[in-house]
């Protein structure tokens, strides 16, 4: 499980370090990007490890990590920050929201920086056709943020 999870963390920070254009860069010449996840104190150690790791491999970015409450109060805070337009560059999205915020075109296809980067996606995800990842309303069925459930 510990495992999985930093997997999926890693995977979440290397794909959007590349969408660092869209984040604003501090005095510090540093790109800062806003990080907002759930979990309990295994997972947020394992989060903070990861971080750590992340930014030691890329010392130009700065993750700011933030935890809320999971569940509905997590959704309210995430739906809040998006209206308000200060919404975090990375976040945890449960298997039961994905599909809404596809549809409200929320998450970002990801489809041109997997691409770009020639990341490996089937070494991270298999199942290519699983219908959180495709969505049959969109035209060009692009694919969305990784979702491992």
């Amino acid at each position: 499980m510990k495992r999985k999870l930093m997997g999926i963390i890693i995977v979440f920070l290397i794909i959007f370090s590349g969408l660092i254009i869209s984040c604003k860069k501090a005095g510090d010449n540093k790109i800062h990007l806003r990080f907002i996840f759930w979990g309990d104190v295994q997972e947020i150690k394992i989060i903070n490890d990861t971080i750590a790791r992340f930014e030691k491999a890329y010392p130009h970015i700065k993750v700011h990590a933030e935890r809320a409450p999971s569940g509905p109060p997590y959704m309210e805070k995430i739906l809040t920050q998006i209206a308000g337009g200060s919404a975090p560059d990375v976040i945890f999205v449960s298997s039961d929201n994905v599909v809404t915020f596809v549809i409200k075109k929320i998450l970002l296809p990801l489809n041109k920086f997997i691409k770009k980067d020639k990341f490996p996606i089937n070494e991270y995800y298999q199942h290519k056709n699983h219908h959180y990842l495709k969505h049959k309303g969109q035209t060009n069925s692009s694919l969305q943020p990784i979702q491992i459930v």
